[in-house]
């Protein structure tokens, strides 16, 4: 078991960089070197090269975009759902139908019915009840 105490074996740091050596001197020369030569870079870009606008133009052309689809939503016709159409419309009130109309309506229908019936059977010379 190690003791809480003791020191941990990573804790003491490396033996940090050679600096006598010459061929990180020269990686050190060439890395001081490209980052002036970035420096330089961008600071004649900020001066040359100016800045676009490109989030102005892009939200006007949305904004015309998005008026013109708006309009052209407001001239379209709304299709009309049934459901809604049943719910504005209230339901007639159906009484019931009177007995003695209903009978006089199967009557009429009975007799034109009859009337069909005995011209087929004219018409195939079919005589007597049974057919």
């Amino acid at each position: 078991m190690r003791d809480k105490q003791a020191p941990v074996w990573n804790s003491f740091g490396g033996l940090g960089p050679d600096l006598d050596n010459p061929i990180s001197q020269m990686k050190r020369v060439s890395r001081l070197r490209v980052a002036d030569f970035s420096n330089q870079l961008r600071e004649i870009n900020k001066h040359v090269c100016k800045p676009r606008s490109l989030t102005v133009k892009t939200e006007q052309a949305q904004e015309s975009a998005r008026k013109t689809a708006i309009e052209y939503s407001r001239s379209i016709p709304k299709p009309i759902s049934r459901a809604s159409t049943q719910r504005l419309q209230p339901k007639p009130f159906q009484s019931a139908p009177d007995p003695v109309d209903v009978l006089n309506r199967l009557l009429v229908e009975h007799g034109k019915l009859d009337r069909q019936i005995t011209e087929i059977r004219s018409r195939y010379e079919i005589t007597g009840a049974c057919v």
